[in-house]
């Protein structure tokens, strides 16, 4: 466990000051801080080109070439950083087509109310102004919940995690329609609606 405690500290040294390096002028290996300069196995490398040994190493091999995940990645200058998808969770009662007959268009009402309500009440948080940042390419996730008390406990166990959304209680009929969270990383929130289906 020390072990593993050291590693961290020391990665994070390196890490401090990651977009201050560069190999020449005052960004120089000369001026890295700490283990940077003086470490045998950390990154950056200096490599000096008039010490090196030249060698056929043969063609690169791409590992995991083919992983897939969810998120975006941003250059950083000297790496590539996974900046975490923001989703908006939906979820829509689905027994107000199926059973309760309600037409299609107050059904997706519900939604916009709901959508609309939650952006406004959490407007400041920076997932909101992150998710809101980029119009064009906001990620919602539409669900299912097939009656009620589906919905009404979703709004219960999301309450008792503290995750930030709005029920929407339709008026005058004062019946909970539909759900959405705000704009949250979807890797924080995704294992809440694991048990919902794409709304069809």
């Amino acid at each position: 466990m020390l072990l593993v405690y050291l590693v961290f500290i020391i990665a994070n040294i390196c890490s401090i000051k990651s977009h201050d390096w560069g190999y020449t002028d005052e960004n120089g290996p000369n001026n890295w801080p700490g283990l940077c300069k003086n470490g045998k196995r950390q990154s950056p490398i200096n490599i000096e080109t008039d010490n090196t040994l030249k060698d056929d190493l043969g063609s690169l091999k791409f590992l995991h070439y083919d992983y897939a995940f969810t998120g975006i990645l941003t250059n950083t200058g000297h790496n590539a950083s996974e900046v975490p998808l923001i989703v908006q969770y939906v979820v829509i009662r689905g027994d107000l087509l199926k059973t309760m007959g309600w037409p299609v268009g107050a059904v997706i009402a519900q939604a916009c109310h709901a959508s609309t309500a939650v952006t406004h009440m959490f407007y400041n948080d920076p997932h909101t102004q992150k998710y809101l940042a980029d119009l064009d390419n906001m990620h919602k996730i539409v669900l299912e919940a097939t009656d009620e008390s589906k919905l009404t406990d979703l709004h219960s166990k999301l309450s008792e995690a503290e995750i930030d959304h709005k029920l929407w209680i339709e008026q005058p009929e004062n019946i909970p329609t539909c759900l959405v969270c705000k704009p949250y990383p979807k890797s924080e929130i995704s294992k809440f609606f694991k048990k919902f289906k794409l709304f069809k």
